[in-house]
């Protein structure tokens, strides 16, 4: 068997699992009243079954599973630490389901994220040292490496629950992410990561058609925060191979919407001088919706990931100076986006601060 056949069958796996699983979800949930409802934060209009995150979590770990058996080189690199990813990730799996059927405090989703990125950081999942893109290595202390550890999970794991707020826009994002990181652990010839990759994509891509407008099923935070540490963790699974700024730059560059949706939540909010983790209606996908339909909103994000994407591939196989210079380039893209945003939202008079 072709490593090719490997890589497809892990995908097609994946895929399939999620897109079957996601159908009977959806009638359990239904059955069970697991319902989203409408209420003034939310842009649905009727209840909607939700959980959907169980299919990509057990369509990514059953592809897995599958790759561990017919890809020797896959197993004999990552068996010990898929230990660890599957105990870590369940826990957050677990905290999201708690999220979901009744609702936990920022507190309780900090904690949990904690010990589930400190469970990985003791199976080598973890941030040992930073090369700069000009050279220069900070070799860093292990309470330095585990808090620095515990920031990066913590960052993009909540980075991806804030962005769900449009139907198949976490999802779509999630799917993007994980084929640049597979591109990425290809073109650099890594064993394990491009495996991780390609069975996230495929679970997300079988869970895309019950998730687009309008949407059938959701996430809930029981998959946004299951995608969002997966990526966290395959950021690591490819850092621990090159240690360098640009590893953690590629995840964080194919993530750059959200990234910079939870930046600009936090200054808003201390802005306004509210609670950082109240929740509210002035996400950028929010804003595109007072200016957009639904669906152009979603996709004209998407493309937004899937350029920033491309980017962060570029980077991850070019020298320092000319990543430097890509990484500049994406910085003043994401700035112009964001101001012409702001003017359009003037020239339409709204002041989306103002806003409830």
């Amino acid at each position: 068997m072709t490593q090719e056949t490997r890589f497809l069958l892990t995908f097609l796996v994946a895929m399939s699992l999620s897109y079957l699983l996601t159908m009977v979800i959806r009638r359990l949930s239904t059955k069970l009243q697991l319902l989203d409802f409408p209420d003034e934060r939310k842009i649905h209009r009727r209840a909607v079954p939700y959980l959907g995150g169980v299919s990509v979590f057990v369509g990514f770990m059953m592809a897995v599973g599958v790759a561990l058996h017919i890809d020797r080189g896959f197993r004999f690199e990552f068996l010990r630490e898929f230990i660890g990813l599957f105990v870590a990730t369940s826990i957050i799996f677990l905290l999201g389901i708690f999220d979901d059927l009744g609702g936990s405090t920022a507190t309780i989703k900090f904690a949990f994220q904690a010990v589930a990125a400190t469970v990985l950081w003791g199976y080598g999942y973890r941030i040992d040292q930073v090369s700069w893109l000009f050279g220069g290595t900070i070799h860093l202390d292990p309470i330095s490496g585990w808090l620095l550890t515990i920031l990066w999970f913590w960052s993009v794991t909540n980075a991806m629950n804030l962005i769900d707020g449009l139907d198949g826009l976490c999802s779509g994002i999630g799917a993007i992410a994980a084929t640049t990181l597979f591109w990425a652990g290809l073109l650099r010839q890594e064993p394990v990561l491009p495996f991780l990759a390609i069975a996230l994509a495929g679970a997300l891509i079988g869970f895309l058609p019950h998730n687009f407008h309008p949407a059938k099923i959701f996430l809930g935070d029981t998959g946004s925060l299951t995608i969002g540490f997966l990526i966290a963790a395959m950021g690591l699974v490819s850092f621990s191979k090159a240690a360098t700024l640009v590893s953690l730059l590629v995840p964080t560059a194919a993530l750059a919407l959200p990234v910079t949706d939870t930046l600009l939540a936090i200054l808003r909010r201390r802005h306004l001088r509210t609670n950082i983790f109240q929740a509210d209606r002035k996400h950028i996908h929010h804003r595109l919706l007072r200016l957009l339909p639904h669906d152009r909103a979603v996709v004209l994000l998407l493309l937004l990931t899937g350029y920033s994407s491309v980017l962060g591939l570029v980077m991850s196989v070019t020298n320092k100076t000319t990543s430097f210079w890509i990484l500049l380039l994406l910085v003043g893209s994401l700035a112009l986006v964001i101001v012409v945003l702001r003017l359009i939202e003037r020239a339409s008079g709204i002041d989306y601060l103002d806003e409830p």
